[in-house]
């Protein structure tokens, strides 16, 4: 009975999916933890997210006053020529060389009092920009993490499925030397030998596909976690998926990171627009000087001039070749673009969502079918091999009741896999694949802690003031102003400092409908 313990030795192998392996083997939450602490992509994100907190620094400056020390040395020698010589002896003058040495230093401070609202456009719209960016490392966060969980189970399905394909090639092994042994005992033909010997060489050629398949998993799984894979636990139930695809799409259009981040850049591309026409605003500028001219070689402090000058500018502009007239309009386009931009994102992160939900349900028929189909394949393959030794079966049909019990092994372990990712997707594109969630012990990167470390950089007592004024001015761009044939309105946004509030989007929907105000009547 050496095949039946074959075969029930791959049963066992299926059966072991549905539990823990040894207490020390890594497990799904150590490869999150291990990516999510180490993996370069990642860092790379946090790192150009932590440049763009400084677009906000930049912006406020525009607001405080500069200081500058300024030093110049003048050596000037003229010399005359000989006509001009003549003539200026008419008059007495005889001098043919002229040299001077000045030298001045000074310190000049500039205040811009009012910048006609474009600095505190400036500042919103660097606000949303970090916002947004910081939605767009949520979104590489939860691509690095469905990636993780992918490799992971494949290797996990594919050590599974090198162990159906090794216990497979033993009993086409048994089952070969069997038919050679029927063949010399006058109970088999050479027909029955050699398809025996066929399906054998079909095997090894399986196994050694599913061998390469499993080095590549691993590779992946290096490549992402930083390490090789060894044994590797049972994936555990995925947290926070939702009843249902309704409460799914739902959750997608206000938890998303791609809608998220959309919206965001529609609010900063919309204060594009203010900071745009506020350059059409006069502006007022403070501006003082003080310091001491003289002979710069040999100094003598004693003779040095000094100087001490304040001055309020104002500017307007009047004409500036098209300039001006042509950033607007471009701000305009952009913030048009952002809108259409926020339905595209919407219409992919439901796309996403149906085909994860999809997957899901297509998965769960299929792990319950699967299931049945290998306890039925491997009583017929019990059956078929005794009845073979009974004289009632002949060596096609065992070797083809073997196949189909190592296909529906496989496209078991497949389905389990299928089922998983479905999950993981879902919770991918709703934005709930938070490594919080799935880890415990790790410390979390935390966005809001870097900006708030550099966002007073350079800030002086005068910033208050000098906010409160230039904000009386700011341009307040309404949807309603950039309504126009070709453009509709955007939804409301929040702040990039917290999260969408939940009535900013409609809490239910139609997965066809845009979001108010993303493309055109």
């Amino acid at each position: 009975m050496k095949f039946i313990v074959y075969a029930l030795g791959g049963a066992w192998l299926l059966s072991r999916a549905a539990f823990p392996a040894a207490a020390d083997a890594e497990t799904l939450a150590d490869a999150i933890a291990a990516a999510y602490r180490d993996n370069p992509t990642l860092q790379q994100q946090r790192a150009l997210l932590r440049s763009s907190d400084e677009n906000y620094v930049q912006a406020a400056a525009g607001l405080r006053p500069t200081v500058q020390t300024q030093l110049y040395e003048q050596y000037n020698d003229s010399r005359l020529g000989k006509s001009t010589i003549a003539a200026n002896s008419i008059y007495g003058s005889t001098s043919t060389r002229n040299e001077s040495n000045a030298a001045t230093g000074q310190v000049v401070v500039s205040f811009p009092v009012f910048t006609g609202g474009k600095v505190t456009a400036q500042i919103r719209q660097a606000r949303a920009q970090i916002g947004s960016g910081r939605e767009g490392l949520r979104a590489s966060e939860g691509d690095l993490l469905l990636n993780v969980i992918g490799s992971y189970v494949s290797v996990r399905r594919d050590q599974q499925i090198l162990t159906v394909r090794a216990t497979a090639l033993q009993q086409f092994v048994y089952q070969h030397d069997e038919a050679v042994a029927r063949r010399a005992a006058g109970d088999a033909t050479l027909t029955d030998v050699a398809q025996a010997d066929a399906q054998l060489q079909a095997e090894r050629a399986n196994y050694s596909d599913a061998q390469q398949q499993l080095q590549v998993d691993r590779a992946e799984y290096a490549s992402l976690v930083g390490h090789d894979p060894g044994q590797l636990a049972a994936e555990p139930d995925l947290p926070n998926l939702p009843v249902d695809v309704d409460k799914a799409f739902d959750i997608a259009i206000l938890n998303s990171p791609e809608v998220r981040a959309a919206v965001l850049s529609e609010e900063a591309s919309r204060q594009g627009v203010a900071a745009a026409r506020a350059q059409f605003n006069p502006t007022v500028a403070l501006q003082g000087s003080y310091g001491y001219t003289g002979v710069g070689v040999p100094l003598n402090a004693v003779n040095l001039e000094r100087d001490f000058t304040v001055q309020a500018v104002v500017t307007q502009p009047l004409f500036t070749g098209g300039l001006y007239g042509s950033e607007l309009r471009r701000a305009l386009e952009q913030n048009n673009a952002d809108r259409s931009a926020i339905e595209i994102a919407r219409r992919e992160v439901v796309q996403n969502v149906a085909n994860g939900w999809n997957a899901i349900l297509t998965a769960r028929n299929d792990v319950s079918t699967q299931q049945h189909q290998v306890d039925a394949a491997r009583l017929t393959l019990e059956g078929m091999q005794q009845e073979y030794r009974a004289g009632l079966r002949s060596t096609f049909e065992v070797l083809y009741a073997a196949q189909i019990y190592r296909d529906a092994q496989i496209s078991y372990l497949s389905a389990r896999y299928n089922y998983y990712i479905g999950e993981a997707t879902v919770l991918r594109y709703i934005g709930r694949l938070e490594a919080a969630d799935l880890t415990s012990g790790t410390p979390l990167y935390n966005p809001v802690s870097h900006f708030n470390k550099v966002r007073d950089m350079g800030a002086t007592p005068l910033d208050s003031i000098g906010r409160l004024i230039d904000s009386f001015a700011a341009p307040e761009v309404t949807q309603s102003e950039l309504r126009g044939p070709d453009r509709a309105t955007a939804p409301t946004f929040a702040s990039p400092a917290s999260p969408v509030p939940t009535d900013a989007l409609p809490a239910t929907h139609l997965i066809n409908v845009p979001l108010p105000g993303t493309a055109a009547p």
